[in-house]
């Protein structure tokens, strides 16, 4: 550690590595079209992500019952005994099964807890299918049958499944068999419009947008049929710039993350305001939601959180 180093090699050591850090950055930016180097630039540059997933503070679960007045009832559910009012409906949730070692999706019985129906989707089934690459996520080794939570399972007229979680949008029959998938990387909500369709939140493996880093998250709203026909698909940075809109997150500092599409609604019956078929868009990291019509590309209203209306310019 004590040894003197001549001022030259210091300077071509440093010299070396800014020219190794500028060429590892050209190949973030622009992966080599060879698979096995593509796989180990794209999981290098990932490694200060992973390294704060892994350090980074649990989170802490909060009960309800804060003044005691909750009891927790059968599948965790906390109900407050002295309101006589009994919900009469169904959740569908997912849990973790301890004899199964898995997740799994309950259909329960609000009135008094009981599953009406377990799904226990064939997850390893969507995985073999699946032949994206992304420096987002690795779908082997973070959404495995083990891993795989199953976030906003969406129940179908027939009792069949549509999940994702961050992996393929998958639709799977009453008895967890894989009837069909769509590749890539869906999240958040799933919903049905008035014909039936889907409508889901899509994040594409390998961003479109030029210049921008392979974590970037370039999100997309995709309407599937019920057969698992991609019927149209929209990106949001794209109906953001052709409603003059787009300076929302242009004009902000760089981010992976600018939009987080949260939430598409679809409009089931017009009314005073909107249309049927208009979307409704959650966009929680612009604050901002807004109506949008996909019939002519237009955004009917906007609003953002602490600034009411938003402005087109």
């Amino acid at each position: 550690m004590f040894w003197p180093v001549p001022f030259w090699l210091l300077m071509l050591t440093i010299m070396m590595g800014l020219v190794g850090a500028i060429i590892f950055g050209a190949l973030v930016l622009r992966p080599p079209k060879q698979k096995m180097a593509h796989e180990a630039v794209l999981g290098l540059a990932n490694v200060p992500f992973v390294l704060k997933k892994t350090f980074r503070n649990p989170t802490q679960v909060v009960r309800p019952d804060v003044d005691g007045s909750y009891e927790l009832r059968a599948q965790g559910l906390w109900r407050n005994p002295e309101q006589p009012f009994v919900d009469n409906g169904y959740v569908l949730l997912t849990a973790f099964d301890e004899t199964l070692k898995r997740p799994v999706v309950r259909l329960i019985r609000l009135s008094d807890g009981t599953v009406i129906h377990q799904y226990a989707p064939d997850i390893q089934a969507m995985v073999r299918r699946s032949t994206f690459s992304s420096a987002l996520i690795d779908l082997r080794r973070d959404r495995n049958v083990g891993l795989h939570l199953m976030m906003h399972p969406l129940l179908m007229p027939d009792g069949g499944l549509v999940i994702h979680d961050s992996s393929p949008l998958a639709r799977y029959d009453a008895c967890g068999h894989l009837e069909w998938m769509i590749d890539g990387i869906f999240h958040h909500s799933a919903e049905l419009d008035e014909d039936g369709n889907i409508w889901a939140i899509f994040r594409y493996p390998q961003p479109k947008i030029p210049d921008v880093g392979p974590l970037f998250n370039d999100e997309a709203i995709m309407k599937v049929s019920p057969e698992g026909q991609i019927l149209h698909t929209e990106r949001v940075a794209d109906i953001l710039d052709a409603n003059n809109m787009g300076w929302l997150w242009r004009t902000h500092p760089y981010t992976d993350d600018p939009f987080h599409l949260n939430d598409v609604q679809p409009v089931l019956r017009s009314g005073p305001y909107w249309q049927e078929g208009d979307l409704f868009l959650s966009l929680r990291n612009l604050s901002l939601v807004m109506l949008y019509r996909p019939s002519t590309g237009k955004v009917i209203w906007c609003g953002r959180s602490g600034h009411g209306p938003c402005s087109m310019m």
